[in-house]
């Protein structure tokens, strides 16, 4: 499993995800939604326990579902 870290478009807002398979696959299935180009920031091996840890962290900067106000802080998480 991955943890991983999108942008929708450059500077754009965040998305922290989890997924099975690497997280170029996951923006194929995501990109069909999303009018901004989605890049892979980050990924890194972790599980939805953690997911759900960040989101909670980072609830004060969520736009909306798994989306986030791009920060530093974010990025920081993972390593950026």
């Amino acid at each position: 499993m991955f943890l991983y870290c999108l942008e929708s478009g450059p500077g754009g807002p965040l998305k922290i995800g989890v997924t099975t398979i690497n997280a170029e696959s996951r923006v194929y299935s995501l990109q069909t939604g999303n009018p901004e180009e989605l890049r892979v920031v980050a990924q890194r091996p972790g599980k939805p326990m953690e997911e759900a840890a960040l989101h909670r962290r980072f609830a004060d900067l969520r736009i909306r579902g798994e989306w986030f106000q791009r920060d530093p802080s974010i990025l920081a998480e993972f390593g950026l």
